[in-house]
């Protein structure tokens, strides 16, 4: 698949490949790796955030 890219983007690519020393490709694709780790760690954290809150009910129809 291929998508052009605005000259924002590219820039900001190019600005990241020479701080982190690594090719544009690969700046790239650890870019949407991190994004979707952090979307994944972010839905973990609802789900854990919504058991919690489920626990804290039921917790409190005992009492």
């Amino acid at each position: 698949m291929e998508k052009q890219l605005s000259l924002e983007t590219i820039k900001l690519i190019e600005k990241a490949s020479k701080q982190l020393n690594m090719n544009k490709e690969l700046v790239i694709v650890s870019a949407i790796k991190s994004y979707l780790e952090e979307a994944e760690l972010k839905r973990e954290f609802e789900s854990w955030d919504k058991l919690s809150d489920e626990a804290l009910e039921n917790f409190e129809k005992v009492l």
